[in-house]
């Protein structure tokens, strides 16, 4: 359990994905018929951009008895990643047809959707995504990107700096996704229902230091 913990709080926290894929991988060592732990490391391997790894673990899930919806949403999103539309196409249906309200299948359906160029279709599916979730934030990049605009998502501080810069020189509307802290306070932050005028640049927020 203390390498599951310690491999969520690198890749939540802190951005270290391939470290926090060796601390799964531990984990799953020593529990390898758990199917959390390798539905885990099936998630990690594909945010790492582990994609055939990635697949094969979901595999693995599937047949622990891993949660049928999620495991399968995902596992499209690898196999779409690895160019295979059509078996990514297949596996979002079935887990549409395990979970309706499942807010990532849709937005896996409608990376799929723009991956063959049939924007209006993969718009549709983002939105359905945000209906069912409005705080997907990555179905709010992946519909900035149907949309023309450039969507960035960043994971480390480091590179914050070269994400601004790349917004800047694209000269197109752009989505930067920063991935903080839950607890952490961002600033400067503009209040709900507030404008630019009202931002807040320092001091407390919502009773928070």
């Amino acid at each position: 359990e203390a390498y599951s913990n310690r491999g969520a709080l690198l890749a939540n926290n802190f951005g270290e994905n391939e470290k926090a894929v060796k601390d799964i991988e531990m984990a799953v060592q020593l529990k390898p018929l758990d199917p959390g732990y390798v539905f885990n490391l099936a998630m990690l391997r594909l945010k790492a951009r582990h994609f055939v790894k990635a697949v094969e673990t979901f595999n693995q899930a599937l047949l622990f008895q891993g949660p049928p919806a999620r495991v399968l949403a995902h596992r499209a999103d690898a196999l779409s990643q690895l160019a295979d539309q059509a078996a990514a196409l297949q596996d979002v249906q079935r887990a549409l047809e395990k979970d309706s309200k499942y807010a990532p299948a849709f937005d896996v359906l409608g990376q799929i959707r723009a991956r063959a160029h049939d924007y209006d279709q993969a718009i549709r599916e983002f939105d359905e995504a945000l209906r069912i979730d409005d705080r997907l934030v990555s179905a709010l990049v992946h519909r900035a990107e149907a949309y023309g605009a450039l969507g960035i998502t960043i994971d480390k501080k480091k590179d914050v700096g070269d994400a601004i810069r790349t917004a800047i020189r694209s000269k197109r509307p752009a989505v930067l996704d920063f991935r903080v802290k839950q607890e952490e306070n961002v600033f400067p932050m503009i209040p709900a229902g507030k404008t630019v005028k009202d931002a807040i640049r320092e001091g407390t927020f919502g009773g928070m230091a």
